[in-house]
């Protein structure tokens, strides 16, 4: 390169390749060396257009868009963030959390998380307009506020008409679980008949299995329950496989027979009213 300027403090340089007329500039931010051409041949605009990219390439790093050291796709992956998780989840062991706490949470990435995230970097999440009328429905929709009361050692709770929620107020401020568990608990369904405690996924293991048994289309299922016909096949229908259907197996769909005259073939066709003659027409 036949000339160099140092800009920013020497965070941005901006240069001049031999073979080339344009102006490059680039920069060593998060971990990595970011290079682009800015498509000018004066030097001043040239220097305009570095400061502007920088400026904008460093806040796609705070937001989470740009790659850096080492990490492929698009910023820290989502096994990156786990492992950080898990190193300050080590740190509160000692004084705040519980061995069980960590182990849970171990289990929980481990199994439900990491498989499907794990490769995945870690951004702002990018709305699609089609998401943002039911965001907006949640956002406005009115909620009881709950105002408590004591008196002398016990408390009472008691509703008092409805508010909007804040900015900052959650959605959804109950967790679904609880729904499920109030459910189970009404029905006496809280456990099952090993005494194992049910949950929202043995019951949708249930359901599939009970459809299956009653002839239900396994096409249909999988597109109810937000899966695949192979998913169904390979977890479901596997428990199935010894159980078979006598009326399904044993059935005959009725032969076709071949009309041998015209007159069958006459009487095989359904009824068509012919539309009637004018007395004013002629005779052929």
């Amino acid at each position: 390169m036949s000339e160099t300027h140092d800009l920013l403090g020497g965070k941005l340089h901006v240069y001049k390749r031999d073979n080339s007329r344009f102006w490059q500039c680039s920069a060593f931010v998060n971990g990595r060396n970011h290079r682009v051409s800015t498509k000018e041949d004066s030097l001043g605009w040239a220097k305009d257009f570095a400061e502007d990219w920088f400026l904008e390439l460093k806040g796609k790093v705070k937001r989470g868009e740009v790659s850096g050291g080492g990490v492929s796709g698009g910023g820290v992956t989502f096994a990156k963030a786990a492992d950080e998780l898990l190193r300050e989840v080590d740190a509160l062991l000692v004084d705040e959390r519980s061995p069980r706490y960590a182990s849970e949470l171990r289990m929980r990435l481990k199994t439900h998380l990491l498989p499907f995230f794990g490769k995945r970097s870690v951004g702002y999440c990018k709305s699609m307009p089609g998401a943002v009328l039911p965001f907006k429905r949640l956002r406005d929709r009115l909620r009881p506020a709950d105002a408590a009361t004591t008196s002398g050692r016990t408390a009472t709770t008691k509703t008092e008409g409805l508010v909007k929620p804040g900015l900052t107020d959650r959605l959804f401020p109950k967790p679904h679980n609880e729904l499920l568990k109030t459910v189970l608990q009404e029905e006496n369904l809280t456990h099952d008949r090993d005494g194992n405690p049910r949950t929202a996924y043995s019951l949708r293991h249930t359901y599939i299995c009970l459809r299956l048994l009653e002839g239900a289309d396994i096409y249909q299922i999988a597109k109810n329950c937000r899966t695949s016909v192979e998913m169904i096949e390979k977890y479901y229908a596997s428990h199935l496989k010894n159980t078979l259907d006598a009326s399904a197996i044993n059935v005959r769909k009725p032969k076709f027979i071949k009309p041998t005259s015209k007159k069958d073939a006459a009487q095989d066709q359904p009824n068509v009213r012919r539309p009637l003659k004018s007395p004013l027409a002629g005779e052929p």
